[in-house]
């Protein structure tokens, strides 16, 4: 929920409190949580529920020097307890005078659901909100996934030309250019391009690609040679690369761009198995809905 707010970036009007000496004051706040990045608040005025969902009013409060001129956010949270999901659906940015700075819906500029994992402070809220049914284990967050780089084929020798009416020296393929990652591999798939289906189905494995790469450096093809075993994972891998891969292209002797084929690779490692709860540990009570 925190990466795009550190950003300066946030949500939709009517959340502050107009007539105020700051938006959201008068609000009796409760403590949740507090990080590195700091300081979260929820009203439980505001807690509505549905089942497995739980819509509440956050206040976020940055330490100085996280994210430039925003000093607080107030927000609109959607938690998802069958999922253990949260989701921004609306929020406001402001300075240390309460001055708004930016605000948006979650259909303008919000990215999608986050999962919630064991060392994030929206664990607290999950084990105090959601319906006692529903609570179980929080998994530990996926493993980085490894992409290694595969070594390129060698090049194909050209064949010789025939003698040309003036002397000439044919080109070799060191002369050659091949294309180069504008982005490290390594950056462009991370763990949460998991695919869900994929973490519930506990599949894992490696992918080896081949990716053609037109002579713009873009990827515009990409052919597993080496499957994971699952076709999920094969497909996700050849759907990001294509999509996020950049290169610089590939040139000829005369410097000029051709396409070109690279190869690379993806693990996809799952997660290890949770530490099961202390005996006896008791569930947070839940309060009462007013």
């Amino acid at each position: 929920m925190k990466s795009w707010l550190w950003l300066g970036v946030a949500a939709s009007a009517g959340l502050a409190m107009e007539g105020q000496a700051q938006p959201g004051a008068g609000v009796r706040w409760s403590a949740y949580g507090s990080d590195n990045d700091g300081e979260y608040y929820y009203d439980p005025q505001s807690v509505e529920r549905s089942g497995g969902m739980i819509r509440y009013r956050m206040r976020a409060l940055v330490r100085p020097g996280r994210s430039g001129a925003t000093r607080f956010a107030l927000l609109q949270v959607e938690l998802n307890c069958s999922e253990q999901t949260t989701s921004v659906l609306a929020a406001e940015t402001f300075d240390a005078d309460g001055r708004l700075l930016d605000s948006f819906t979650r259909a303008e500029a919000i990215p999608r659901s986050e999962r919630i994992f064991p060392d994030a402070p929206e664990v607290v809220l999950y084990r105090r909100l959601c319906p006692r049914a529903l609570l179980r284990p929080i998994p530990a967050p996926p493993r980085l996934i490894t992409v290694a780089p595969v070594a390129p084929p060698p090049v194909p020798a050209r064949p010789v030309p025939p003698p040309p009416p003036l002397v000439r020296i044919a080109p070799s393929d060191r002369d050659v250019v091949r294309a180069r990652w504008r982005t490290p591999p390594t950056a462009l798939i991370t763990a949460d391009d998991y695919p869900a289906a994929a973490l519930r189905a506990e599949m894992q494995g490696s992918v080896d690609v081949v990716l053609d790469i037109s002579a713009d450096g873009r990827a515009v093809g990409c052919t597993v040679t080496a499957s994971s075993g699952s076709s999920l994972l094969d497909s996700t891998t050849c759907s990001l690369l294509v999509r996020r891969a950049r290169f610089e292209p590939a040139r000829d002797d005369r410097g000029n761009a051709i396409p070109d084929r690279v190869r690379t690779g993806v693990i996809w490692a799952l997660p290890p198995e949770p530490e099961p709860a202390p005996p006896g540990e008791a569930v947070p009570a839940q309060p009462e809905q007013s």
